[in-house]
This record gives structure tokens, sequence and C-alpha cells, in this order.
């Protein structure tokens, strides 16, 4: 829904990750008057890792800290 950059999309499912698990450790940001909720980074990693795109694979390159 909408147009890049401001693009949203909804997933019924996610590759790598529990849904439980994924509920339990989600992240709740305040936007505005609007409350967002989204899974937590780790979750997020390991659904990209999951996926093997090329660019949910860059992503964690970027998300991931350094060492």
């Amino acid at each position: 829904m909408g147009v890049e950059p401001m693009k949203v999309q909804f997933v019924k499912f996610a590759d790598g990750i529990d849904f439980d698990v994924a509920f339990a450790g989600k992240n709740e940001v305040r936007i505005e008057d609007i409350f967002v909720t989204t899974i937590g980074k780790s979750d997020l990693i390991r659904n990209k890792i999951a996926s093997g795109r090329h660019k949910d694979l860059a992503d964690v390159e970027r998300l991931e800290p350094m060492d």
C-alpha cells in the first residue's frame, strides 16, 4: 500500500521465524498519535537471512553490529 519510499507491506508469513517467538519480542513505536508494532531486530535479521534475497542479505550487513 502506498508508493516507494513510503510504501507499507503487510504479510501473513515470514521465513525463518516463529510467530509466537516474534510476537513475544515485538517492538511498539509511537509515531505521533499512532502506535506501530514491528518484529524485533533479531527476528528481522533471521527473516532476512532465511529469505536469501540479495537485497535482504545486504540489509543484514547494515543491521548486524560490526565486530
